[in-house]
C-alpha cells in the first residue's frame, strides 16, 4: 500500500525548484554561411535563418551560443553532438536523429519534432515551448531542470527516462509511454494525460501530482471501483 505521506514526500523531493536557465547567447551574432559546412557543424556565436540541413550527416557537431530560426533538420543525423546556449525557433526536426546528444541551456520554441529520436541523451536547463513532438522517442534520456509548455507528445516513447525538476504546462501526453520512468515531482494537473503506458504496478506515478479526473482514470485502470 502506498501511503499518501510517502507520495507527498516523493513529490516534494523531486519537484522543480527553479525554471531552466535561459541560453546565454551573445548580443552580437554573425550570420552563418551554409557553404561553410561540409561535415558536421562547428559553430559559435552565429545566427542561422532559413537554412536547410535536411538529411545531412551532422554527427558530432559542436554548437555554442547560436540562434537557429526557421531551419530544417528533417531527417538529419546529429547523434553524439554537443549543443550549449542555443535557441531553436520554428525549426523542423521531423524524423531527425539526436541520439546521445548533450544539451545545456537550450530552448526549443515552436519547433516541429514529429518522429524525432532523442534517445540516451542528456539535457540540463532545457525548455520546449509549443513544440509538436508526436511519435518522438526520448527513450533512456536524462533531463534535469526542464520545462514543457504547450507541447504535444502524443504516442511519444518516454520510457526508461530520468527526469529531475521538470515543469509541465498545457502539454498533451496521449497514449505516451512512461514505462519504467519515475514521474515523481511532476505536476500533470494542467496537462492532458490519457491512455499512457505504465508497468503493471503503475509504480511510475508514485509522487506525481494529478487532478481528480486523471487520478480517477488511473484508478479505473488499476481495477479500483469508484463510488459516484
Amino acid at each position: 500500500m502506498v501511503l499518501p505521506e510517502l507520495s507527498r514526500n516523493a513529490f516534494e523531493k523531486n519537484a522543480a525548484r527553479r525554471a531552466p536557465v535561459e541560453p546565454k547567447v551573445p548580443s552580437s551574432l554573425t550570420s552563418y554561411d551554409y557553404d561553410l559546412a561540409i561535415e558536421g557543424l562547428k559553430l559559435e556565436g552565429y545566427r542561422t535563418e532559413g537554412v536547410s540541413y535536411a538529411g545531412r550527416d551532422l554527427a558530432e557537431s559542436e554548437v555554442n551560443g547560436c540562434i537557429f530560426a526557421d531551419c530544417s533538420f528533417t531527417g538529419a543525423d546529429l547523434r553524439n553532438s554537443l549543443i550549449t546556449d542555443a535557441v531553436f525557433e520554428g525549426c523542423d526536426f521531423s524524423n531527425a536523429t539526436l541520439d546521445s546528444v548533450g544539451l545545456a541551456r537550450c530552448a526549443f520554441r515552436h519547433c516541429k519534432m514529429t518522429g524525432l529520436s532523442f534517445e540516451e541523451g542528456v539535457g540540463s536547463d532545457v525548455s520546449f515551448e509549443q513544440c509538436a513532438c508526436a511519435y518522438s522517442s526520448f527513450h533512456r534520456t536524462h533531463l534535469k531542470v526542464f520545462s514543457l509548455s504547450g507541447c504535444d507528445l502524443t504516442e511519444a516513447d518516454l520510457s526508461g527516462m530520468e527526469l529531475e525538476q521538470g515543469t509541465l504546462h498545457d502539454t498533451r501526453f496521449i497514449n505516451a509511454s512512461f514505462f519504467r520512468t519515475s514521474l515523481a515531482g511532476l505536476d500533470f494537473t494542467e496537462c492532458m494525460l490519457e491512455g499512457v503506458v505504465l508497468s503493471d504496478s503503475s509504480e511510475e506515478v508514485r509522487g506525481a501530482k494529478m487532478n481528480l479526473h486523471q487520478a480517477a482514470a488511473l484508478a479505473k485502470r488499476l481495477g479500483i471501483l469508484l463510488e459516484e
